[in-house]
C-alpha cells in the first residue's frame, strides 16, 4: 500500500536514521579535515548549543567541545521529533495504526525549525563531505574493485574458493551471477580488497 503513510515505528526510525547519519557524518567531516568547526556556526541551533558548551567547559579541548555539542544536538532533535509528534498524534485524532496510514501527513516528524536545520544541514553535508573530492576517489575505486572482482569471478569460475565453486558448476549464466553477486555482497570492504589483490596481483598471495 504505497499510497499509505508507514506506520509510526518506521515513520520514528527513518527520522532516526537522520538524526544519527547527520551528527555522525558531522563528526567524521571535521576528523577528515573536510570542514572547520566554524563553518557549522552558520546554523544558529548548532552555535547555541555550542556557546552553550563552551561557556559550561571553557577550559576543553576543541575535540571535546565538538563532542558535547553533537551529543546535545542529537538531544535536541530527538526531544523536537518527539514533541512534534506528540502536537501531531492530539492534533489529528489518532487513535490507530489504521488513523496513522490514513492520515494526510507523516506523524513522526520535527517542528518546522528543526526541519529546515536537517535540510540545510544535509546540504552542507552534501557539498562538504559527500561530494568531497576523496569521498569521490574512494567511491570509484570500489566500484572498480566490485566491477573487477564479478567480472573475474564470472569468467573463471574456478578462482572461487570450493564452497562456492561447487554451488555454481552446471547453472546457468543468470543463477551463476546471482550467486557470484551473494559471494561479493558477502564481503566486508576490507575482505573485497583483499580478495582483489588476490586475483590481480602476481606477488599477493
Amino acid at each position: 500500500k504505497l499510497d499509505k503513510y508507514a506506520s509510526l515505528e518506521a515513520q520514528v526510525a527513518g527520522i532516526a536514521d537522520d538524526i544519527a547519519y547527520c551528527n555522525h557524518d558531522i563528526d567524521d567531516g571535521i576528523r577528515a579535515g573536510m570542514f572547520k568547526t566554524e563553518e557549522l556556526m552558520q546554523f544558529n541551533i548548532i552555535k547555541q548549543l555550542y556557546e552553550s558548551v563552551k561557556s559550561a567547559y571553557p577550559e576543553a579541548s576543541e575535540q571535546i567541545m565538538l563532542n558535547e555539542t553533537i551529543r546535545r544536538l542529537v538531544k535536541y532533535m530527538v526531544n523536537d521529533e518527539v514533541h512534534q509528534a506528540r502536537k501531531n498524534l492530539t492534533f489529528h485524532k489518532i487513535q490507530s495504526v489504521a488513523d496513522i496510514r490514513n492520515a494526510n501527513k507523516a506523524i513522526a516528524e520535527f517542528s518546522p525549525e528543526t526541519e529546515e536545520l536537517r535540510v540545510k544541514l544535509k546540504a552542507f553535508l552534501m557539498e562538504k563531505v559527500y561530494k568531497h573530492y576523496r569521498v569521490n576517489r574512494m567511491t570509484v575505486k570500489s566500484k572498480q574493485v566490485l566491477n573487477d572482482l564479478f567480472e573475474r569471478l564470472f569468467t573463471q569460475s574456478d578462482c572461487l574458493p570450493t564452497e562456492w565453486y561447487d554451488k555454481v558448476k552446471g547453472k546457468d549464466e543468470y543463477t551463476k551471477a546471482d550467486i557470484i553477486k551473494d559471494y561479493i555482497s558477502g564481503m566486508t570492504d576490507r575482505y573485497a580488497i583483499e580478495e582483489h589483490e588476490r586475483l590481480f596481483n602476481p606477488n599477493y598471495f
